[in-house]
C-alpha cells in the first residue's frame, strides 16, 4: 500500500514541476514584451532631442528641479506624431499640451483638457494649429506612455565654437538695435543648445537694459528678437551677473 501511494506521487509532482516551469516561462515572456513595449513606445530620435532640448530648457529657467522626470503620452498616424505631456500642466490649469510633429518638424500644439480623451481632442483640434496639415488618412493609433528624464544642464566649453556664436550675436545685436555707445554686453553663461538668453547692455552713461534672444545657434543669424518690460528686469539683470559671460567688448569669455 505504501508503495502505490509513492508510485503516484511522482507523477503529481512531474506536473508541479512542469506548471512551476511554465509559469516562470510565462513571467519571463511577459517581461521580455513589457520590455519591447517601453522600446517602442519611444519617440523617434529627432522628436526626443527637442523634447529633451526644451524641458531642459524649462526646467533650468522655471522649475528648477535636480533629477526631474518628465512624463508623456505619444500616438502616431503616419509620419505624425502626437506628444501630450503629463505632468502637472504649466499651462492653463486643467488643459494639458499636446505636441503635435510632422516628422521632425514641430508643427504647433493643441490644448486638451483633462476631462476629454487626448486622442478625440486631437483629432477634432488638428486643423486649428499653425500649420494646415495635408490629407493623412492613416488612423491614429492606441497611446502608450513614456518617461524623459532630464539630464543636469551645463554651460557649454568655452571654447572657439562658443565664442564665435559669442560674437556673431553681439554683432547681431548692434546691427539689429543699432546700439550706439556700448560700454559692454553680457549674458549669463550659456549652453549651445539653450533656446534663449537674455542679453544686458551697458551704455558709456550707465544705464542698461535688457533684449531677448530666442537662440538658435546653428541658423544664422542665431536671435530672433523680444523685449522686455520692465517689471522683470530687476531679477533678470542680477540673474545673469550672477555668472555672466561677455560679448563685448573683447576678449569673448567669462570676465
Amino acid at each position: 500500500m505504501v508503495r502505490a501511494v509513492q508510485v503516484d506521487a511522482q507523477p503529481s509532482m512531474l506536473r508541479m514541476c512542469k506548471a512551476v516551469l511554465l509559469m516562470a516561462a510565462l513571467m519571463a515572456i511577459a517581461t521580455a514584451c513589457a520590455r519591447s513595449t517601453t522600446l517602442a513606445c519611444m519617440p523617434p530620435e529627432p522628436v526626443l532631442t527637442k523634447l529633451r532640448t526644451w524641458f531642459v530648457y524649462l526646467n533650468r529657467i522655471a522649475w528648477k528641479e535636480e533629477g526631474r522626470v518628465e512624463h508623456f503620452s505619444m500616438a502616431q498616424a503616419g509620419s505624425r506624431v502626437f506628444i501630450r505631456h503629463n505632468n502637472d500642466p504649466f499651462y492653463q490649469p486643467g488643459i494639458h499640451p499636446v505636441d503635435i510633429y510632422e516628422g521632425a518638424e514641430d508643427s504647433g500644439w493643441i490644448g486638451c483638457a483633462d476631462d476629454v480623451s487626448w486622442i478625440n481632442c486631437v483629432v477634432d483640434g488638428q486643423e486649428n494649429v499653425r500649420k494646415k496639415f495635408p490629407t493623412n488618412n492613416k488612423a491614429i493609433g492606441p497611446p502608450c506612455d513614456f518617461d524623459l528624464p532630464l539630464p543636469e544642464w551645463k554651460p557649454s566649453p568655452d571654447d572657439e565654437q562658443k565664442k564665435q556664436v559669442a560674437a556673431d550675436i553681439s554683432a547681431e545685436l548692434k546691427f539689429v538695435w543699432k546700439t550706439p555707445d556700448v560700454k559692454g554686453i553680457y549674458v549669463r553663461d550659456f549652453n549651445l543648445s539653450d533656446l534663449g538668453l537674455d542679453i544686458l547692455i551697458v551704455y558709456m552713461d550707465g544705464h542698461t537694459e535688457v533684449q531677448g534672444c530666442g537662440l538658435d545657434s546653428t541658423q544664422s543669424p542665431h536671435c530672433t528678437w523680444h523685449l522686455y518690460g520692465q517689471g522683470s528686469l530687476d531679477s533678470t539683470i542680477p540673474h545673469i551677473m550672477e555668472k555672466p559671460y561677455r560679448l563685448y567688448p573683447p576678449p569673448i569669455g567669462k570676465p
